[in-house]
């Protein structure tokens, strides 16, 4: 498990936590940002840089702080934001890369779980 890994299961939790899809399909097949993300319509095209990558992944934490609470509870906002700010640099949990390198897995998946079992 990477820390890749970790921040697409804070996607995933968030989206069960709001009991809400972040992805639209059309009609006719054409996938799309479902209105949970509150995106500009431009906003529906590939990310291109850094920043607009940022900014998605801000919007994603502030949706954590502000609804999960009160729809998950707190441990389990917490949770979603530790996993949604893994990659960050100032990242008190996560924040060593080092700690989540090893050959099979295990020593990775076991110190996820020291994280946020904690």
């Amino acid at each position: 498990m990477t820390q890749h890994d970790i921040y697409s299961l804070g996607i995933c939790l968030l989206e069960i936590g709001l009991w809400r899809s972040f992805v639209s399909i059309s009609l006719s097949g054409l996938y799309t940002a479902s209105e949970v993300l509150q995106l500009p319509p431009s906003k529906n095209e590939p990310l291109t840089t850094p920043l607009e990558r940022k900014s998605i992944k801000d919007h994603l934490v502030n949706l954590a702080r502000t609804q999960l609470p009160r729809r998950m509870g707190s441990r389990y906002a917490e949770i979603v934001i530790t996993c949604l700010t893994c990659l960050d640099r100032g990242n008190e949990d996560f924040g060593d890369e080092e700690e989540f390198q090893d050959d099979d897995g295990i020593t990775i998946g076991v110190r996820f779980i020291e994280k946020v079992s904690d």
